[in-house]
């Protein structure tokens, strides 16, 4: 009988589901929105090199929470993405999100609007991703700030 790798034949997947939002940090927490699991099932936050920088618990079976913070073991000083992970006793990835985290002041940004990700667009000239950052208190668009990622020389 042929079984799935990680699983017993006729054993179901375990039910378990992370909710992670892209959001603004201090850049020594991040806020996992929800982690559910209907077994026990360990907990970590990796960075794009899937180093572990923060979490690193164990949650029982039958577990759900929700707007949990996470302090990071190592502080991020510049936007990343970040993933959420539960893996089971065999070692096992169950449950998997990812988020953009923009490092600054909360207290930085306009109420309501975050920061923008405007996607590369190579026929319109932008060969690399930026951010948008609006202040507080702008009063015309001039006046946003710009992770500039595009910093090339043009080259007319």
């Amino acid at each position: 009988m042929l079984g799935t790798a990680g699983t017993s034949a006729g054993q179901e997947d375990p039910e378990a589901s992370i909710t992670f939002n892209d959001q603004i940090s201090d850049g020594s927490s991040v806020t996992v929105g929800k982690i559910e699991t209907e077994v026990e099932a360990r907990f970590i936050i990796r960075d794009q090199d899937s180093n572990g920088i923060g979490g690193q618990v164990t949650f029982d079976a039958g577990t759900a929470v929700e707007e949990y913070e996470v302090d990071l073991s190592t502080e991020l000083t510049e936007a990343e993405t970040l993933s959420a992970n539960l893996y089971d006793s065999s070692g096992s990835n169950i449950a998997r999100d990812t988020a953009r985290i923009t490092v600054g002041d909360p207290g930085e940004f306009a109420s309501g609007i975050g920061p923008t990700l405007v996607e590369a667009d190579p026929a319109a000239g932008f060969n690399y991703p930026y951010s948008v950052l609006p202040k507080r208190r702008f009063v015309n668009c001039a006046e946003s700030w710009t992770n500039r990622a595009n910093a090339g020389v043009v080259t007319e």
